[in-house]
């Protein structure tokens, strides 16, 4: 228990200070930052829960940009050119270009001490926890539904369409060498061939996405026995009747990034959003919006059972999580796309 010379709980504490950080004097009162999603249903969610509560209480104006793309940001930066100020990314983007692209983050301003330590770094703090998780078609497996991974690999006693995200870093490689027999704690570093051959034994029952949207329209259009998922499509597919149901064995955690580029003519402006975005009153309001987990302690959503059901931070699922590797793909990112490149290409 703490002392009762303590004046304030913790997140009271934490909320004090943070709307000391957000005043803003008049003459910034005019300032406009970008801020770049990934877009769909996530921006939705976060324009209400995030920016619109943040222009209120600011006066800082914010353009909010989508897709996310890592080349653009790049290019903006190397040019001096630079239009984006806070950018939604993989934190092992971030990582690996920490000081060349990104702004170390400013401490001052931006509270970390409500966040796991594995989940923020130098430069990036996380903006949501979510992962990648096997659903299946209970119309379709009858009584004998699927356990593991291997099972969305088994095309025997699971016949039918696969369907998997278009994209190297959404999974799809841990979860064929999990299939494949290796251990949890030995995933990393990839395997990148082994991963390979075991994509290619169900090449020609897998169904590709590439927008959580079409993700979507799979599911409700009950098209493959089981889907790579994740949590906010899963949701808005079944509360429109998708006859899907998790599978959380081994799901795969990951958490979206939120950092400042370096040359932003706003840096300041953007750190406070940071800051905002991250507390546990936005983050509270984000979660009651879309079914990821908050990422500061002190959030605490109320939230209907299909989506307490579906979040990542739940203790039932978070045991069953395998953490993805921001230190693995912040050296070998480009190593995991081109072999999944080449293999799609093949």
């Amino acid at each position: 228990m703490k002392s009762s010379s303590t004046k304030y709980s913790m997140p009271l504490a934490r909320a004090l200070a943070l709307g000391c950080v957000l005043a803003v004097p008049a003459s910034a009162q005019e300032s406009t930052i970008t801020y770049v999603t990934y877009g769909g249903v996530a921006a939705d969610a976060q324009k209400s829960a995030i920016v619109e509560p943040f222009i209120e209480a600011t006066g800082i104006n914010v353009v909010m940009d989508a897709p996310s793309d890592y080349a653009k940001a790049e290019i903006q930066v190397k040019s001096g050119q630079v239009t984006w100020d806070v950018l939604t990314a993989e934190p092992f983007f971030i990582e690996k270009q920490c000081g060349v692209l990104f702004e170390p983050i400013d401490t001052t301003i931006v509270d970390t001490s409500g966040f796991e330590a594995s989940d923020y770094s130098t430069c990036f703090v996380p903006s949501y926890k979510a992962s990648y998780f096997l659903a299946y078609n209970k119309d379709m497996v009858g009584d004998n539904p699927p356990q593991n991974w291997a099972d969305f690999f088994d095309l025997q006693k699971y016949p039918g369409k696969r369907a998997l995200h278009n994209y190297a870093t959404s999974g799809a490689l841990e979860a064929a060498l999990l299939a494949d027999g290796v251990k949890r704690d030995e995933l990393y570093p990839l395997d990148l061939p082994r991963a390979i051959r075991k994509l290619d034994s169900i090449k020609d029952s897998i169904v590709f996405y590439n927008t959580g949207s079409e993700q979507q329209q799979l599911m409700e259009a009950e098209t493959p026995v089981m889907v790579q998922a994740w949590a906010s499509r899963f949701l808005e597919a079944t509360r429109n009747g998708a006859p899907y149901v998790p599978q959380w064995a081994d799901n795969l955690g990951y958490t979206d990034s939120l950092a400042v580029l370096k040359g932003s003519k706003n840096k300041d402006a953007a750190m406070k959003f940071i800051a905002y975005a991250t507390s546990a009153e936005a983050q509270t309001r984000l979660d009651e919006l879309l079914p990821y987990g908050p990422v500061t302690r002190d959030a605490k959503p109320k939230l209907p059972p299909d989506m307490e059901a579906l979040l990542v931070t739940n203790p039932d699922i978070a045991e069953k999580t395998i953490a993805t590797s921001t230190a693995y793909y912040a050296e070998h990112f480009n190593d995991a796309v081109d072999a999944w490149n080449d293999w799609l290409n093949k």
